[in-house]
């Protein structure tokens, strides 16, 4: 290499050298660290007034880098926020949403309560979007927080509408002039209004957004395609051998009109959901594998609909025997008595509802209210058979601990006795769930209570099982019906609740 070609070359490398550091002195060149973190943008210019430009006139628009929230915190973690800033304010003035804020300035900057103002900010309806910026200054740190607010609606049409009117529609989708415009909102708008349609009797009316869907509309218009009203003419049943069509027809609601005029309206989901209906009804008579269809049949005039339900019923099932499982407090000779389904009886969910509820109010009138008891019927693989197993949990053995009078105003000690007698349960009684509910009814009837008859909600009694196990009990005495020796016995406090007792005149 010749020497002139190496004097060039070092000559070069101090002019590099000396632009760079004179680009650093000028902030032309910043390197921010990385560190993994929610991003914020960092403004990289001067600071920046509530309008979106600096306080010099120029706009931010180009100028920003951004910067995860976690090295700010590590940059400024003992800074004081200087000022807090909103851009972007327009409908709403800008101290509306800086009261909302947990970022205040003269306070310690915390990245933490940045993100919740920008979840805060969210929840406002008129804001669409937020983010937030950080700069730091000789004075300390400056957050901003860009808010993207909704345009407002200016103008609400309904088009096509013959049978219902605008306002009628604008009560169902609350979509009005002067509201944000949220285009989630008015989609669903649409749903709503095609399901009030259907509801109406005009199951094939659609509805368009002709404006709207956007967010940069300011307009909402909403084109509905009403269909012709249709009304059933006629409902039959076929395949029913259980029942008669007329009894049929009281376990649905899709039914002619009243005279002719009085509801009567075709809804599709109405009819849908009647299918599910009569399937519940046949099987609760045990028709376990019963199976439902329709047929709905328009006139040609498109404007009435006659129904036919199509029942294949499948075999009936005759309970075979009655077993329980888990019973130890009573043998099944007592609690087969009590029952209202039979051996070699056809299986009867509403029979089966009833011999549930007693077997409860047996176990609860023994001091054992969290008794679960559960119906599960075996299906024989021969078809029209089963076996009826009761699984009994009986659960602990409660009894009445303290009963305390929970009544709004003041009322002396003899009042209070007066409630205490009325109520039948003394402290250490087996609690018995029978007593308890007759306790309310006298209670109800006895025109002591403002809640009493019709003039407020009756006086009810709260069962609360205690945490503990063991009630704390005086040296010198026992509870009735309980031996010294008993040991590990659950308890209940009885709260009585009610409103005011009644003043005597």
């Amino acid at each position: 290499m010749r020497r002139t070609d190496y004097n060039f070359g070092v000559l070069l490398g101090i002019t590099l050298i000396s632009a760079a550091f004179a680009g650093l002195a000028h902030g032309q060149f910043t390197q921010p660290p990385t560190l993994n973190g929610p991003r914020v943008e960092v403004p990289q210019n001067n600071r920046l007034s509530p309008s979106g430009t600096n306080l010099n006139g120029n706009n931010l628009n180009g100028v920003t880098e951004t910067l995860p929230v976690a090295q700010g915190k590590g940059i400024v973690e003992d800074s004081l926020v200087s000022d807090v800033q909103i851009q972007g304010a327009s409908y709403i003035p800008a101290d509306e949403y800086l009261r909302r804020l947990k970022t205040r300035a003269r306070r310690k900057y915390d990245p933490d309560d940045v993100q919740a103002d920008v979840e805060e900010l969210h929840r406002l309806k008129i804001v669409q979007n937020v983010r937030s910026f950080i700069k730091q200054t000789a004075d300390g740190i400056v957050v901003t927080f860009k808010i993207y607010e909704r345009p407002f609606i200016t103008k609400v049409a309904y088009v096509g509408n013959r049978h219902f009117p605008d306002r009628r529609l604008e009560k169902l989708t609350g979509i009005a002039v002067g509201r944000p415009l949220d285009v989630v909102a008015v989609k669903m708008a649409k749903r709503q209004i095609e399901d009030f349609y259907h509801s109406k009797g005009f199951p094939r009316t659609q509805v368009e957004v002709l404006a709207g869907d956007s967010r940069e509309d300011r307009e909402v218009v909403f084109l509905v395609h009403e269909d012709e009203r249709r009304k059933i003419r006629s409902v039959k049943f076929e395949g029913n051998t259980i029942d008669t069509d007329g009894r049929l027809k009281t376990y649905i609601k899709s039914k002619p009109p009243i005279a002719g005029v009085i509801g009567g309206l075709y809804q599709k989901v109405e009819v849908e959901q009647d299918v599910q209906r009569l399937t519940a009804f046949y099987r609760s008579l045990g028709y376990f594998f019963a199976k439902v269809d329709r047929e709905i049949i328009f006139d040609k005039t498109g404007s009435k609909v006659d129904l036919r339900f199509i029942v294949s019923e499948g075999p009936r099932y005759v309970v075979q025997s009655i077993s329980f499982i888990g019973n130890e407090k009573f043998p099944k000779e007592k609690l087969s008595e009590m029952l209202r389904s039979e051996p070699s009886k056809y299986y009867d969910a509403r029979k089966l509802s009833t011999d549930l509820a007693k077997l409860r109010d047996l176990y609860g009138s023994d001091g054992h209210i969290a008794v679960d008891v559960q119906a599960e019927p075996r299906l024989f693989e021969e078809p029209g058979k089963l076996d009826l197993v009761f699984n009994i949990n009986e659960g602990p053995q409660y009894r009445v601990g303290d009963i305390k009078v929970h009544i709004d105003g003041d009322y002396g000690i003899t009042r209070q006795t007066v409630i205490l007698d009325r109520l039948g349960l003394n402290r250490g009684d087996v609690v018995d769930v029978r007593k308890i509910r007759s306790a309310e009814r006298r209670m109800a009837a006895s025109q002591l209570f403002t809640g009493s008859r019709n003039d407020g909600p009756p006086p009810r009694i709260v069962v609360n099982p205690r945490a503990g196990s063991q009630l704390a009990q005086k040296s010198s005495s026992t509870f009735r019906g309980q031996s010294p020796d008993e040991s590990n016995v659950r308890y209940v406090d009885l709260d009585v609740i009610s409103s005011q007792i009644k003043q005597s005149k």
